[in-house]
């Protein structure tokens, strides 16, 4: 039975300070042994002594999570003027260190920020909707209703409000998956981006592909939006941009349309995440797990093709996802909001699948918070298992932070503790609301803290958010901006309902959208696959 974390521990005491190692294997025992003077010294980079640095924090608990499952009992972390880590370390920080601004930060607990690895920020202002929905319910009971109401100039706002909410939850970066629909010129769907990089926080935005328009439109869209976020300075470029990407909805829309997003993202050598094998219902399953070839036939198989949610799959496509270097963003409350099934992490792992993690859209997540996000993926795979070691809190925290960087390729800049990265942080006061004492900190971490706890949020060293208060962006207008135009979007919503029955789009588990979905087989001929025999239940 694979697990992914032992219960094994090494502790090594020191003076002032404890590190404490979660162990996978004895392999790994022998390596972190190998390393342990590095660990007991500070790593800093050589541009700590060059400029003044930004920001020390000393005194405080610190959770790398670098790889080695180490944490320190009490540590420094120094951001160089950049914004980035110079120097982190157990004990006391050496006398020679100093900043701009010094925390003292004892009791309290340090780690990287949250990465989400699948987003639709422009969903923010959209929350119990559909809830007695599974997801093609959902679709058409937010989608249908309230997305041929809202424009371009909305979407700003919407994403810009969506990215802060991610930033209150201590997630400083994302990556937000949009598609390009509704007519929108390549200028106004570019508003979506800048809404959401006007945050604050680290973005990667997906370009989404309009499937309205031929091959030859969408290759001169994409060019235009390429060249527009170059002259703007928002491609890899700007320091709070880890990358550029796209987005699709892959065999959601056949095999054509999967064809055609994955020409263009070869053609621009781009990343593209995908949707897959969300919904549990079983035509939909057994073609879309029908249609995988394509992807093969597309010839994106590999570490730049993503796969978002990635639930109800088989063991031929795990093992091919898994050889093929493929990677996949897990989506726990999302998933069980919408009953779409649990991805079973650990079975995925064993096939060499790298895990990601997301929160999805707050219109099917609801809320924003990894901490709740963390739990219930560990608390359900448990449950699915009934062993209580095939999930360890130090194997969802890595999903969150370090996991999620691997997947999007930009663990060199964003993820862990490490010296040259990024010096986006989150400081933790167990103390606020009450969970102290701590007695292990990682697991403290995932099982008993929640934002309430979030003291400080850090990107570039820069404080963002404080105690729930936005530091950097003016919140109460953004807030003022996004109520006044949900008031309006609601207003249209409430005409077109009074015209038809006041229930069609939400009156029960099934409705007539979800019918006529099932009744106009949805999947049509080019839905099907040359190596794939249609199933019966479709003929």
């Amino acid at each position: 039975m694979f697990r992914s974390c032992s219960l094994f521990r090494h502790e090594v005491c020191r003076s002032s300070f404890m590190i404490r190692h979660h162990h996978t294997s004895a392999a790994r025992l022998f390596a972190l042994t190998l390393s342990l003077p590095l660990a007991f010294g500070a790593l800093t980079s050589a541009s700590a002594a060059e400029a003044k640095a930004k920001l020390l924090i000393e005194h405080a608990t610190i959770i790398p999570v670098d790889g080695s499952g180490r944490y320190y009992e009490s540590g420094y972390v120094l951001i160089d003027a950049e914004g980035k880590i110079a120097s982190v370390g157990a004990g006391q920080a050496p006398d020679s260190m100093s900043a701009q601004q010094t925390i003292d930060a004892t009791g309290k607990i340090v780690m990287p920020g949250f990465l989400s690895g699948h987003s639709h920020l422009y969903q923010s202002p959209f929350r119990g909707i559909g809830a007695h929905h599974n997801l093609m319910g959902w679709i058409y009971c937010y989608h249908r209703t309230y997305g041929p109401h809202y424009d371009a100039s909305d979407l700003y706002w919407f994403s810009k409000h969506g990215a802060m909410d991610y930033l209150g939850h201590g997630i400083t970066t994302i990556y937000d998956w949009t598609l390009n629909a509704g007519g929108n010129t390549v200028d106004e769907y570019v508003d979506l981006y800048r809404g959401s990089l006007d945050s604050g926080a680290r973005i990667i935005f997906g370009y989404g592909v309009d499937l309205d328009k031929s091959a030859e439109e969408n290759y001169s869209m994409l060019e235009r939006y390429l060249e527009i976020i170059k002259e703007e300075g928002i491609d890899a470029s700007h320091p709070r941009v880890p990358a550029v990407w796209m987005a699709g909805l892959g065999l959601l829309n056949g095999r054509e349309s999967t064809l055609m997003e994955m020409s263009l993202a070869k053609a621009f050598d781009l990343p593209i995440q995908v949707h897959y094998l969300e919904d549990p219902e079983p035509n939909y399953t057994k073609i879309q797990q029908g249609l995988f070839p394509v992807y093969d036939e597309a010839g994106v198989m590999g570490a730049n093709l993503n796969f978002a949610h990635f639930i109800n799959v088989t063991d031929p496509i795990l093992e091919r996802t898994g050889e093929s270097g493929t990677t996949m963003v897990w989506n726990p409350l999302s998933n069980g909001r919408l009953a779409s099934g649990l991805a079973d992490i650990p079975h995925y792992e064993e096939m060499g699948i790298e895990v990601g993690m997301g929160i999805d859209g707050q219109a099917s997540a609801d809320i924003s918070d990894p901490f709740e996000n963390m739990r219930m993926g560990l608390y359900a795979t448990r449950m699915k298992y009934q062993d209580a070691t095939i999930m360890m809190p130090l194997d969802v925290l890595r999903y969150h932070t370090i996991g999620t960087a691997r997947v999007l390729g930009i663990e060199e800049q964003v993820g862990s503790l490490e010296v040259e990265k990024w010096g986006d942080l989150i400081l933790i006061d167990p103390r606020s609301m009450e969970t102290s004492p701590v007695l292990n900190p990682i697991e403290h971490v995932v099982l008993a803290c929640s934002v309430a706890n979030l003291e400080t949020v850090f990107v570039a060293g820069e404080a963002v958010v404080e105690r729930g208060e936005f530091t950097q962006v003016d919140y109460e207008e953004t807030k003022s901006e996004v109520t006044r135009r949900v008031a309006l979007v609601q207003a249209k919503v409430d005409a077109d309902h009074a015209a038809q029955d006041p229930s069609v789009m939400d009156q029960g588990p099934i409705f007539r959208g979800l019918t006529e979905y099932k009744d106009q087989k949805h999947f049509t001929e080019d839905h099907e696959h040359p190596t794939y025999g249609k199933p019966k239940e479709v003929e």
